[in-house]
């Protein structure tokens, strides 16, 4: 109905609208392919051969600070999500991969690469010949230590990543990526969690 030059309005549809842009705060939602860069070595994500849940308990150190976590992290073959909680339970980040599309939803104040935190994960907890098969670059290589606990992702003698696994992939009581050029640390340790 119109009266004069003003239109009829149906608020209900506007403050539903209004309330779930309050409800998703600040973050920005981004799309980008499956692949993550580490200079000249990049690591494109890779299906997983098997299905598990784990709740984590992160501790990310960098150049600002240390910051500690809760990590929901849930993989189907060809489907990663993640959610990043706040001790007191305030969403940080959600992260989503379906066939290597990668999906994030981060809060604007958090500096969070989606593809580094998945192909790093990936590294770290995949089978070493499945998470071989991501790794690109004509130096690029994915070394692993005879005892299996730690994988180098290097590029030519420049090492890009250590990801080190205390216990049976992919479910490791505790993990540690190091993200040698970037300055920046996740200490990872699993809180409960099972395969499926």
């Amino acid at each position: 109905m119109r009266i004069g030059n003003v239109c009829n309005v149906d608020w209900r549809a506007m403050a539903a609208g209004v309330l779930s842009l309050a409800l998703a705060g600040c973050a920005h939602l981004s799309a980008e392919d499956g692949c993550a860069s580490f200079g000249e070595a990049v690591y494109c994500l890779q299906p997983s051969t098997s299905s598990f849940s784990v709740t984590q308990s992160v501790e990310r150190s960098h150049a600002k600070g240390v910051e500690r976590l809760i990590v929901y992290l849930e993989v189907k073959e060809g489907d990663i999500r993640m959610v990043g909680l706040t001790p007191f339970g305030r969403r940080v980040w959600q992260i989503r991969s379906i066939a290597a599309h990668i999906s994030s939803d981060i809060a604007p104040d958090v500096e969070l690469n989606a593809p580094r935190i998945l192909a790093g994960l990936q590294l770290a907890l995949w089978p070493l010949e499945q998470a071989r098969a991501g790794v690109r670059g004509a130096a690029a290589r994915l070394l692993e230590t005879p005892d299996g606990g730690t994988r180098q992702l290097m590029n030519g003698e420049t090492v890009m990543l250590i990801a080190t696994c205390e216990g049976v992939r992919p479910l490791c009581r505790r993990t540690r990526l190091r993200y040698e050029t970037l300055g920046q640390d996740l200490l990872i340790e699993a809180l409960e969690g099972s395969e499926s």
